[in-house]
Formats: C-alpha cells, sequence, structure tokens
C-alpha cells in the first residue's frame, strides 16, 4: 500500500480519538442530575477512604457524596422545587478550606435545624447560624453582652464560629 491510500484513515483515526477525547474531558466537567442526600454531621472516631472523587467516578446515576465519615457513591435525591430559604443572610467567609473539593453537609435551608441557614464555609456549604440584615450583625443568641466594639466583637466571633465548623466538618484541614 502506498502512503497516499493510509494518510485518510490516519487523519480518520486522529479526528476520532480526539472526539472521544473531547467528550470525556466535556463530560467530567458537569454534575449527575439530583443532590447529594442531607447527612447530618457526626463525629467520627476513624474515616474512611473516599471511594470517589467526582460523580463521573460512580456507577449509573449515583453521585459522588459525602456520607457518614467518609465519601461515597450514593443514589441521588431530586432538587426540590421552589427552594425555600429561611430569613438572614450567611456569613461572610474568610479563608478557604485547604482540601479539594470540601463535602457539603447541606444544599439548602430546609435541610437545617431551627433557623440555621445552608452557607458556604470555609470546608463546604453547613448549616450555620444566619447574621441579620445587610449589616452583617450576628443574631442576639450568637452575644449576650454589649460590647463598645461590637464590629470587632462579630469579627471575632465569625472567625471562632468558622474555625470550630471547619475542625468538625473537615479534620484534615488542621
Amino acid at each position: 500500500m502506498k502512503f497516499r491510500s493510509l494518510f485518510p484513515l490516519v487523519v480518520f483515526l486522529a479526528l476520532a480519538t480526539m472526539a472521544l477525547w473531547s467528550v470525556e474531558v466535556s463530560g467530567n466537567e458537569s454534575m449527575k442530575a439530583g443532590t447529594c442526600p442531607f447527612r447530618k454531621p457526626v463525629k467520627c472516631f476513624r474515616y474512611k477512604k473516599p471511594q470517589c472523587k467526582n460523580d463521573w467516578q460512580c456507577p449509573e446515576k449515583r453521585k459522588c457524596c459525602p456520607d457518614y465519615c467518609g465519601i461515597k457513591c450514593l443514589d441521588p435525591v431530586p432538587i426540590s422545587n421552589p427552594v425555600k430559604t429561611k430569613p438572614g443572610m450567611c456569613p461572610v467567609v474568610n479563608g478557604e478550606c485547604l482540601m479539594l473539593n470540601p463535602p457539603n453537609h447541606c444544599e439548602t435551608d430546609s435541610q437545617c435545624d431551627r433557623d440555621f441557614k445552608c452557607c458556604k464555609g470555609m470546608c463546604g456549604k453547613a448549616c450555620v447560624p444566619p447574621v441579620a440584615g445587610d449589616t452583617g450583625a450576628l443574631i442576639p443568641e450568637l452575644h449576650s453582652c454589649l460590647a463598645q466594639d461590637l464590629e470587632k466583637m462579630e469579627e471575632d466571633i465569625l472567625w471562632e464560629l468558622e474555625l470550630w465548623l471547619c475542625s468538625i466538618l473537615c479534620p484534615q484541614c488542621e
């Protein structure tokens, strides 16, 4: 066979391979339908090795989700519409977790007890007390005394709350 007769075959194989790679790459960037089932945070004596890093490592329609004491492939739950949000705002987050793709412990406010909101924190989403209005003032339950420098006190409390949440939700971040 001459090179001229092989050239179209080689070009076809190269283009087909590139097309398959592009489908694989674009598929990994999107997420599977649904959301992870809500799991209340628990204290673990030992964390299990993660079974997955993203949804595409899970079979069928399963998603890569945080579970009790680890991350594994779970059946998704449908995203309920409309999502009811609780009053108040999420606290401002300063800093971020060192863990790649930290697990979320909630997806919506309805998964949180009492008046807590599902907010993005340093290590994924978690149920936290809301801050009031646009000023960022903490709700009264978080502080019971008056301080001359209320703004400084709020910053300190928010920082301690973030550290506390991260130590509970992401012990490997410490």
